[in-house]
């Protein structure tokens, strides 16, 4: 194979590996590795899908920069009170919109489970996320910025972790 059939394979199982991580953090409870799959200023977001189709700026979640991830994870593991629950993130393969230089723009598919103790798992979420993703000389890519886009115009009152 050439370098020109390989790099966009390359990219895409590096894409693929992020998205892998990113879900693995959130369902082992790991916020920790979770935060290390953005970069020091980068962006996270749940919005509905209805706002974010509108341009409107109003999210569920919103982490801007290293402070208010390190907030997030400091709520979600030392003050916020919730019933124990167990998360399996199913995340579709990624779609590469468009790469410039180190910068990527994908979009992935993802529905969300939950098990809470004693009763049986159900859908949480479902959506897409719109990335920025940025990638090094070495190959390794973090998000520049993440939008968890949900489908529903409710919000789950269970909604807790990032999605």
């Amino acid at each position: 194979m050439t370098e020109d059939v390989l790099t966009p394979l390359i990219r895409h199982v590096a894409l693929s590996n992020l998205n892998q991580a990113y879900a693995d953090s959130l369902d082992l409870g790991d916020l920790a590795s979770w935060q290390g799959c953005f970069t020091p200023d980068g962006l996270y977001k749940a919005q509905g899908r209805e706002n974010f189709d509108r341009g409107l700026p109003l999210a569920a979640i919103l982490c801007d920069g290293k402070g208010m991830f390190q907030d997030r994870v400091s709520v979600i593991s030392r003050i916020m009170v919730y019933a124990p629950r167990s998360l399996r993130h199913v995340v579709g393969a990624p779609r590469i919109i468009s790469a410039s230089g180190e910068l990527i723009r994908a979009r992935a598919s993802f529905s969300i489970f939950h098990t809470l103790p004693h009763e049986p798992t159900a859908l949480l979420s479902v959506g897409r996320y719109e990335d920025e993703v940025l990638a090094n000389g070495a190959g390794e890519m973090r998000f520049r910025s993440r939008v968890a886009v949900y489908d529903s115009l409710l919000i789950p009152n269970s909604l807790v972790y990032p999605l």
